[in-house]
């Protein structure tokens, strides 16, 4: 079994170092530095699988989801001496590689 720290912390650094996919788990649950990073010897218990990454993923309802929504604002807001009166929310998830010499490419991201 392993603790809900130690799920969450796979899956952040996984998200943090290029596999945002949780099918990558069942191949990096293997590797020593992933388990070095998570204070895990080489040698301790493999991390967790994707199946048991997916379970937590997929474990809160509708109610609960709603209610880290509005913790997750609430802590935005918090963080605000005095909160905006509007905010925007950006969130365009698209990647579109731009290469030098293309029309407006000094505004993209990558």
């Amino acid at each position: 079994m392993h603790s809900l720290a130690a799920i969450i912390g796979f899956r952040l650094l996984a998200i943090a170092t290029g596999y945002e996919d949780a099918n990558d788990a069942d191949s990096l649950r293997h590797d020593p530095l992933f388990k070095m990073a998570l204070e895990r010897l080489s040698s301790e218990r493999d991390l967790c699988s994707q199946a048991t990454i997916s379970r937590l993923e997929n474990l809160p309802d509708l109610l609960t989801l709603l209610r880290m929504g509005q913790a997750m604002v609430d802590l935005y807001c918090a963080s605000f001496h005095r909160v905006p009166k509007r905010i925007v929310p950006d969130a365009d998830d698209t990647s579109d590689a731009m290469h030098d010499g293309h029309q407006l490419h000094l505004f993209n991201a990558n």
